[in-house]
């Protein structure tokens, strides 16, 4: 008798809250409902970093944020060490609404809840 062994793929959803002091990342398993948290200083090489170990596993990695005034500079430095990275339009997301339970730490999660089920509305972003 003759086992195969398969091996799982498991993609990786991660959500950027970016501000001009922090950036609060969230990753989330696309099986798990966990998920992790991280507060970094907003500079692209820090960032990489921690993207980079994020995507130790080998496993596809998938980057979300909204535009900013930083979006630019970010996109160029960030994928090149993601699989796919998404801009998202904050005009658009109207479930984020400004309550008093509104941080930045949700709002990452709700984007990379969001962006696994392949349900944030994207926007394109003009490459320079």
């Amino acid at each position: 008798m003759t086992h195969l062994h398969t091996s799982v793929t498991m993609n990786k959803f991660i959500s950027f809250d970016i501000n001009h002091r922090q950036t609060v990342g969230c990753a989330v398993p696309a099986i798990s409902p966990t998920a992790s948290e991280s507060y970094r200083p907003t500079w692209v090489g820090q960032l990489q970093e921690w993207l980079k170990m994020q995507h130790r596993s080998g496993n596809p990695l998938y980057l979300t944020f909204e535009v900013s005034g930083l979006s630019g500079h970010l996109h160029d430095g960030l994928v090149v060490v993601v699989d796919r990275l998404e801009a998202s339009n904050p005009t658009n997301l109207t479930w984020i609404h400004p309550t008093a339970r509104k941080n930045d730490r949700t709002d990452a999660r709700k984007r990379a809840v969001l962006r696994s089920m392949n349900e944030l509305p994207r926007c394109n972003m003009a490459l320079g």
